[in-house]
Formats: structure tokens, C-alpha cells, sequence
């Protein structure tokens, strides 16, 4: 059974919430930033990624997921467009990762309920890696985030 090999850890710093697993044996999982102002949601998303065998660190606002990013340096962020209740929307999240240089190479997967091709374009424009949907299936998930994290 997959837990019998792993170890969780799991704590709160501020409004960030932290799940990570690490495997008794040292093996390093993916470090994924969800950054989604819907709570229901960033903890499902959580949720998966951690049981797809991810370390996954959450924020509900641009601010917060922007501070994390600068903390964690995650392998990946995966990111709302409109955080409701931010000062800091999607777009400028991907405009600060992308002007700090030691995170500017990371990948960046927009997730919006924005499904028009203009919408898409944007975000792709931007300098985003993927721009997924809202609802969007779990493995289609998993296979954006696997394909982007081990390019």
C-alpha cells in the first residue's frame, strides 16, 4: 500500500495551507502550487494532486499564492484567473512569476471557467504554459501536470 512508504506532514503558515508527503525511501515528489480562491475547490484539487503522488502547497488570493511561490519555488503553479476578493488576478500572478528570475522558467497552468478562445489566447499570450477549462476532467489534470513537470 502506498502509505505504507510515505510520511505526511501537513501544517498551515499564514493563509497557506501545506500538504506534503515524502517517501521513506528520499524520493522527491513535484512541488505544486494551487493558487484558487473557491475553497471548496483548492482543497479537492489539493486533494488529488496529493494523492497523485504530489507535494501540494494552496492560496486563495494572488497575494498569497505570488509569497508562497517566492517561499516554496515549486516545480509548478497551477493557477485560477479571477481570484475573487485579491488585488491580484491570475494574470498578474503570472506577470510577477515570470519577472522574478529564479522562478521564471517555472511552469504555469491557467484553470478558469473562461472557455472562449480569447480568453485561452490571453492567457497562453501571457507566457502561460496550458490553460485548462473549468470543469476539467482529473487525469486530463494529472497528464498537464506530469507532461509539463517531466519536460
Amino acid at each position: 500500500m502506498r502509505h505504507n512508504n510515505w510520511i505526511r506532514e501537513s501544517t498551515m503558515v499564514g493563509n497557506i495551507l501545506s500538504i506534503r508527503e515524502r517517501r521513506k525511501d528520499g524520493f522527491k515528489m513535484a512541488r505544486i502550487l494551487v493558487i484558487e480562491d473557491e475553497l471548496p475547490l483548492l482543497r479537492d484539487l489539493m486533494e488529488l494532486l496529493e494523492f497523485s503522488d504530489f507535494e501540494v502547497h494552496g492560496a486563495s488570493t494572488g497575494e498569497q499564492g505570488f509569497s508562497a511561490a517566492l517561499e516554496l519555488t515549486p516545480d509548478l503553479i497551477l493557477c485560477d484567473i479571477g481570484l475573487r476578493g485579491s488585488n491580484t488576478d491570475g494574470y498578474m500572478v503570472l506577470d510577477q512569476v515570470r519577472a522574478t528570475p529564479h522562478l521564471a522558467e517555472t511552469p504555469f497552468v491557467f484553470m478558469s471557467a473562461r472557455a472562449d478562445p480569447e480568453s485561452r489566447e490571453i492567457g497562453m499570450s501571457k507566457g502561460a504554459n496550458e490553460y485548462l477549462t473549468k470543469p476539467f476532467a482529473a487525469p486530463d489534470l494529472i497528464k498537464t501536470i506530469e507532461s509539463l513537470v517531466n519536460a
